[in-house]
């Protein structure tokens, strides 16, 4: 279910994308990326937490930060950067800058996997 379907898969790379832009590579964090990554946690969350409720009986999003943080060797690699993405900003702030390496913030097919 997740985070392998479709759906969420072009939501992530969507919203990658779309904001990748504002993020440059420096030591220096704007308040900008912040506030994006607010969002991102944000919508991420409300995606993943719906998809679990419906899925899982008593899903808790805290439960499942320490799920993955024990669990590490357990995941697969683009699969744990992916969700450690949503609660760390260090690795949030390293995926956008690889999607504006890769992307220069410009829309692409959705149908092009935007995880290499």
């Amino acid at each position: 279910m997740l985070p392998t379907d479709e759906e969420f898969t072009d939501k992530h790379a969507r919203f990658m994308r779309e904001h990748c832009t504002h993020f440059e590579e420096s030591e220096e964090n704007k308040l900008i990326y912040m506030e994006i990554f607010q969002k991102y946690t944000s919508d991420i969350e409300r995606y993943i937490t719906g998809k679990l409720t419906n899925a899982i009986a008593h899903f808790s999003m805290e439960e499942f930060y320490e799920m993955l943080e024990t669990r590490e060797d357990q995941i697969v690699g683009d699969v744990f950067e992916m969700l450690l993405s949503f609660a760390d900003f260090d690795t949030f702030k390293a995926i956008m800058l690889s999607y504006k390496k890769a992307y220069g913030g410009t829309p692409i097919s959705p149908s092009v996997s935007p995880m290499k």
